[in-house]
């Protein structure tokens, strides 16, 4: 079963360091691409750099980490990779300095700083574009998955559509066999059918059997795979997709049988109140966190709930 294995991540909004404000992305002046692009990485001599696994913290990152160890253990030599928001294709040499940056919904998402009229997708596939290029690479930086004998990809909607172009471009090189796609929740309406077809078939029911935060549940099928399924079934396609299949199964008969809750619709005020207990405990929660604990009792959608969020901090930082 040894071979070359690349372990493709995105990155985390949890970091080992605080970010500068001039590397908070939602500081930027807005402008067109390039000129935001050279705006941000002017800073990069200007703060203290580091390698990925010296940056990136927090429950995601350590099922990642508990996947290339895994990896590296009993099935072959493991390769990580990290798309990052900021800074593009990342592999584990290179060195950053500490930022906040994000291709999904939030203050720092990358597209509101840029002027554009294409949609949210196609900003964030032409900063993908222009990022990778002004750090150096002249053509597809995702080229060198070619060299490895098994690629997994395990990342969210938002960035699998950031990298698109690229991705299509190598997965005829690839194949089906070769590249597996761990994205729970991510559909065809969102990245396209081509690189639908590469999704390992599996959905959120699985949490059921890998339990955690919803947020993390990609890195811990990613973590899960390496650690016991593939050194039981291999590297079969046909294999592995029932085993995910079987446990999708018991994640749906362990949900119909937990007792139903009793779900609450709150005001504004309510949930700000919610919140504000929640980051002025010792060890605050991030957006993510808080709406896992949040929706053990109650009910608030993810956009409204980060919307409260940031009213909440911006409120308390002007104390």
């Amino acid at each position: 079963m040894a071979g070359k294995i690349a372990i493709v991540v995105s990155c985390t909004k949890c970091k080992r360091h605080v970010p500068p404000a001039r590397l908070k992305f939602h500081t930027l002046a807005k402008g067109p691409i390039d000129v935001v692009a050279e705006q941000w990485l002017q800073c990069l001599g200007d703060f203290p750099a580091y390698r990925p696994d010296e940056l990136y913290c927090g429950p995601g990152w350590s099922h990642i980490m508990q996947a290339v160890q895994a990896g590296n253990t009993g099935l072959g030599a493991v390769s990580l990779f990290v798309l990052s928001a900021g800074f593009g294709w990342l592999r584990s040499t290179d060195s950053i300095p500490a930022y906040s940056a994000s291709f999904a919904d939030g203050e720092d998402q990358v597209c509101r700083k840029i002027s554009a009229t294409d949609s949210v997708t196609g900003i964030h596939r032409l900063w993908w574009r222009v990022i990778n290029r002004k750090r150096g690479y002249a053509g597809n930086p995702l080229s060198i998955l070619d060299e490895y004998d098994h690629v997994l990809l395990a990342t969210g909607a938002d960035y699998i559509s950031a990298i698109s172009d690229e991705l299509e471009e190598i997965v005829p090189r690839l194949g089906r066999e070769k590249l597996w796609i761990v994205s729970i929740g991510t559909h065809s309406s969102g990245i396209g059918q081509v690189l639908s077809s590469y999704l390992l078939p599996c959905d959120i029911h699985i949490e059921h059997v890998l339990p955690g935060t919803r947020s993390t549940v990609n890195q811990r099928v990613l973590s899960w795979l390496l650690r016991e399924v593939i050194p039981q079934y291999g590297w079969s396609i046909d294999a592995v997709s029932e085993r995910l299949h079987s446990a999708v199964v018991d994640g749906r008969r362990i949900k119909a049988q937990q007792p139903a809750r009793e779900i609450k619709r709150l005001s504004d005020s309510d949930v700000k109140d919610w919140i504000r207990e929640g980051l002025n405990m010792d060890h605050p929660m991030t957006k993510s966190e808080l709406l896992a604990q949040f929706r053990k009792t109650g009910s608030c959608e993810q956009a409204r709930f980060y919307r409260l969020v940031t009213d909440v901090k911006s409120a308390l930082e002007c104390r």
